[in-house]
């Protein structure tokens, strides 16, 4: 297999993935590349297999948040559920999943702790790399509480994740620099 760039996102619903502006934006993070090739994998440990493409919709570079459609929904799975708004306390368990140029082959699982938030951001120390921004940072139960989106240090130990309520906000069109993708391919 040769993957060209690595990311991960989220399944919404049936139609639709999440993940950061950053991944789906050119380096200058003003012009969408179009459709994007979809791929999952079944485990962990096996090599993610592509099933569709998805064209994006959507958009918001200050949120750092971007939507695609979905050409073909996958079978048999389910979007995940979002947590509650309400803002986590330091030191409630994140999960994150993700898809890092470090796994390759793997979607990758690591598991830390909220150090800080500011109501608009949560930061937490653990070691997660590039191709993890889109992925999903979920609860102890599950539950969809947020996305990382980037790193702060020189040595990748502290990370930011974008709140459930940001991207709930985002969903519903309520951010307040959200662009509609106007690529014709």
């Amino acid at each position: 297999y040769s993957f060209s760039h690595y990311w991960s996102a989220i399944l919404v619903d049936n139609k639709r993935i999440i993940t950061n502006a950053h991944v789906v934006l050119d380096s200058d993070w003003k012009s969408p590349t179009g459709y994007y090739e979809v791929c999952r994998s079944e485990k962990s440990k096996k090599i993610p297999t592509c099933f569709t493409t998805a064209k994006l919709v959507s958009y918001d570079t200050i949120a750092d948040l971007a939507v695609l459609e979905l050409a073909t929904s996958p079978a048999g799975v389910k979007g995940v559920v979002l947590a509650d708004k309400k803002e986590l306390p330091v030191a409630t368990s994140v999960i994150v999943y993700g898809y890092p140029s470090i796994g390759w082959t793997s979607i990758t699982r690591t598991e830390w702790k909220i150090g800080w938030t500011d109501g608009l951001s949560y930061k937490f120390d653990g070691t997660i790399d590039h191709g993890n921004s889109g992925g999903g940072a979920f609860s102890s139960d599950g539950k969809l509480i947020g996305m990382p989106y980037a790193v702060k240090s020189d040595n990748g130990m502290i990370w930011y994740i974008i709140p459930v309520s940001r991207i709930s906000d985002f969903l519903g069109g309520k951010t307040d620099n959200i662009e509609k993708s106007t690529i014709k391919i």
